[in-house]
C-alpha cells in the first residue's frame, strides 16, 4: 500500500473487499476533485456520471485521520452499491428495510455488506469507522 495517498489505499482496499462480497458489482471510480470539499465536514461525494461510478474526494482528504478516510470511503461506497443496484434490489439483495434517508441508508448498507458500523466523530461529525474512531450515531437531518 502507498504511503503517499491514504485515500487511494482505503479504496483499493475497500473496493477488492466489496468485489468479494459482491462479484457482479460495477466498477467504481475514484477521482480527486475540488469540488468535494468544503472546508468543512464534506470530503467526497459519490455521483453516477454516464455509465461510470465515481467517488469523487477533496484534496485534503489525505490529511484526515484514517479511521475518517475510511469511513468516508465506505459511506461513499454504500451509496456506489445503491446507485449500482437500486434500492430496492439491496433491499432484497440484503433481506432488509433500508431507511427512507439517502445517507443513513448508506451507512445502513455499509453495515450489513461489509459489517462495519459508520460512527460521526465530533466536532464536525465526520464519518469514521474501527477501535480509534470515536464517534456515536449520525444526528437527525445532518447532510
Amino acid at each position: 500500500m502507498s504511503k503517499v495517498n491514504p485515500v487511494e489505499d482505503a479504496f483499493l482496499h475497500y473496493t477488492d473487499e466489496l468485489l468479494v462480497l459482491m462479484p457482479d458489482m460495477p466498477d467504481v471510480y475514484l477521482e480527486k476533485r475540488k469540488d468535494a470539499g468544503d472546508d468543512g465536514r464534506h470530503y467526497a461525494y459519490c455521483v453516477v456520471e454516464g455509465s461510470e461510478i465515481i467517488i469523487a474526494y477533496a484534496p485534503d482528504m489525505p490529511d484526515l485521520p484514517v479511521p475518517q478516510i475510511n469511513g468516508l470511503i465506505l459511506h461513499e461506497i454504500g451509496h456506489a452499491i445503491e446507485f449500482a443496484y437500486s434500492r430496492d434490489h439491496v433491499e432484497m439483495l440484503l433481506d432488509v428495510r433500508l431507511s427512507d434517508d439517502p445517507e443513513e441508508r448508506a451507512d445502513q448498507i455499509v453495515e450489513y455488506v461489509f459489517g462495519e458500523t459508520i460512527q460521526y466523530e465530533l466536532p464536525d461529525y465526520i464519518q469514521c469507522v474501527g477501535v480509534d474512531c470515536e464517534g456515536g450515531a449520525r444526528p437527525e437531518g445532518l447532510r
